[in-house]
């Protein structure tokens, strides 16, 4: 058994030893996050084929890439979820797919589909984040809701936000900007 199946490696070491072309971590790091990747896709594409293809085209830039990680940046997670919403948003947009306009999907539905990690303490640590999450996306106005959601979930632009609500590009904007200056404030005094 090498050194990355013990399960005790952080992400950083594997991704490390994959920058190295290290099957062995490469394994245990798709063992540790396939799941959350292809519920992030399946959530963002609503096609099971799709989300699969991406998760895998995921897994293999995170592959062809890890030389390219700089843990000062972004844990290995939080890059990999980068990755893969990048390329599923590639995948909406090739398609031209329809905009969901419903925010209480994303608020109520989107954090609880994601699947916690195996770890109870990450478990813990990562239900509680969700949960200030929620409860701050909550006290968002609905139509800044309705905009982050279309924005950083669904991947659409600010044209295409403002042409699917039939609002001024600069409004869309504007509500934009206050959601994110509102839920930094709100992050700030819960962490």
């Amino acid at each position: 058994m090498s050194a990355a199946d013990d399960g005790q490696e952080s992400d950083a070491t594997l991704l490390e030893q994959i920058s190295l072309r290290n099957e062995d971590a490469f394994e245990v790091l798709y063992d540790r996050y396939n799941g959350l990747i292809y519920s992030l896709s399946l959530q963002i594409l609503d096609d099971p084929g799709l989300a699969e293809e991406n998760t895998l085209d995921a897994f293999n830039q995170l592959w062809q890439r890890a030389r390219d990680y700089h843990p000062a940046k972004a844990a290995v997670k939080t890059w990999l979820v980068c990755i893969t919403r990048n390329r599923a948003i590639d995948v909406l947009r090739r398609r031209s797919s329809r905009l969901d306009c419903n925010p209480a999907l994303w608020v109520d539905g989107v954090l609880d589909k994601l699947p916690d990690h195996r770890n109870p303490e990450s478990e813990t640590v990562q239900l509680d984040i969700s949960l200030k999450v929620r409860a701050v996306l909550r006290l968002l106005p609905e139509e800044q809701q309705i905009v982050l959601f279309l924005a950083y979930f669904k991947g659409f632009s600010h044209r295409q936000i403002a042409e699917q609500l039939r609002l001024p590009l600069g409004t869309v904007k504007g509500r934009i900007r206050m959601a994110m200056l509102t839920l930094r404030e709100k992050f700030a005094e819960s962490f």
